[in-house]
C-alpha cells in the first residue's frame, strides 16, 4: 500500500507542474492588462508603465515563470494584484467554507442516491422506481442557478424557513440551501449509477445464492449487493468532491458566499493572475490527493483488489 501511494504521488507530479505551466501560459497572453485595471482608466502611461514594473509584468514570460515555480516549491505564490496581499493567505481565508460546502454536498448526493438507486433497484419497475429515475433525470437536466432559484422560493419566499444568502452569523442554517443546490446534480448522477450497479449485481449467481440460502433481505442487499456495487460510485462521489472543492463558483455567485469559487470569478474579472494560478494549483491538488484516497478505499469494497502485494489466486 505505501509503496502504491508514493508512486501515485510521483506520477502526480508531472500532473501538477504540466497544469502550472498551462495555466501560467494561458493567464499570460489573454487580452486586459493588470496594470491598467490598477492604475484606472485616467491613469497616464507613464504610471500604468511603473505599475508594470512593481508587478514584473515587463519581464520575459520565462523569467516570470521560474519565480512563479520556485515560489510553488517554497509554498509562496506571489501576492493579489488587487490588494497586495499574498496570496495563500487569501485563499486560505476563503478555503474553509468552500470545504464546508463541498464536503456536506457531497456527503448529502451519496446518502440520497444510494438510497434512491437500491430502492430503484430492489422495486424494479415499480412506482418507487419509475418515481426515483424521474427525479434523477429532473436532477441531472435542470442547471445549478434554476434549482437554486428554485429552493430560495420555496423555503425563503414561500415557507420562510431558511434565509436566503450569505453567511449571516456564520451558523449552518445559511449553508443548507446552497449544499441542496449543488448536491442536487450529483445525487441524480449517483442515483442512476447505483440503480445500474445494483440490477446487474442483483443478477449474479452468488446473489442467488444467498436469496435460497433465506437470508434476510436487508443482509443479502446492503451486505452483499451494494458492497460490490459501490466502487463506480465511490469514484464519482471523489470526483464531485473535488470539483466542488475546486470551486462551485454558480452556486456561491447566487448565493453571495465568500468562498473559492466567487475569488476565482472576481480574480479573472481583475486580471489578478497570481490569484487565478493559486486557486488552478490548488484545484490541481485537491484532485491529485482525492482521486487517490479514491483508490484506496476500493479494497474496502472488494478485497480481490491488492496494492502493493501479492495478488490472491482464486
Amino acid at each position: 500500500m505505501a509503496i502504491y501511494t508514493i508512486k501515485r504521488l510521483l506520477a502526480a507530479v508531472p500532473v501538477v507542474i504540466g497544469v502550472i505551466a498551462v495555466v501560467f501560459i494561458l493567464t499570460s497572453i489573454v487580452p486586459g492588462d493588470p496594470a491598467r485595471l490598477i492604475a484606472g482608466k485616467t491613469a497616464d502611461p507613464e504610471t500604468i508603465q511603473r505599475i508594470r514594473e512593481e508587478l514584473g509584468l515587463n519581464r520575459p514570460l520565462w523569467e516570470q515563470f521560474t519565480d512563479f515555480f520556485k515560489g510553488v516549491l517554497t509554498f509562496d505564490l506571489g501576492r493579489s494584484y488587487r490588494n497586495n496581499r499574498p496570496v495563500t493567505q487569501v485563499i486560505m481565508e476563503r478555503l474553509p467554507l468552500t470545504a464546508k460546502l463541498a464536503v456536506s454536498s457531497t456527503a448529502l448526493a451519496v446518502v440520497t442516491g444510494v438510497s434512491l438507486g437500491v430502492v430503484s433497484a430492489v422495486k424494479k419497475d415499480s412506482m418507487l422506481d419509475h418515481g426515483g429515475r424521474v427525479l434523477a433525470l429532473l436532477g441531472i437536466s435542470a442547471p445549478s442557478f434554476w434549482i437554486g432559484l428554485m429552493v430560495v422560493l420555496l423555503f425563503c419566499v414561500k415557507l420562510r424557513w431558511i434565509p436566503g444568502t450569505g453567511t449571516g452569523d456564520g451558523g449552518w442554517l445559511y449553508l443548507v440551501l446552497p449544499v441542496i443546490t449543488l448536491g442536487m446534480r450529483p445525487a441524480a448522477f449517483i442515483t442512476r449509477l447505483t440503480r445500474s450497479g445494483m440490477l446487474e449485481v442483483l443478477e449474479q449467481d452468488y446473489i442467488q445464492t444467498a436469496w435460497a440460502k433465506g437470508l434476510p433481505g436487508r443482509a443479502v442487499v446492503l451486505g452483499h449487493a451494494l458492497k460490490n456495487a459501490m466502487i463506480p460510485v465511490a469514484t464519482v462521489a471523489g470526483t464531485c468532491m473535488a470539483e466542488m472543492m475546486g470551486g462551485a463558483i454558480v452556486v456561491e455567485q447566487f448565493f453571495s458566499l465568500p468562498g473559492v469559487g466567487r475569488l476565482g470569478l472576481e480574480a479573472i474579472l481583475a486580471r489578478d493572475f497570481p490569484v487565478i494560478r493559486g486557486q488552478v494549483l490548488l484545484l490541481a491538488l485537491v484532485f491529485v490527493a482525492v482521486n487517490l484516497l479514491v483508490d484506496l478505499t476500493y479494497p474496502l469494497f472488494d478485497p480481490r483488489i491488492k496494492y502493493g502485494g501479492k495478488r490472491r489466486h482464486e
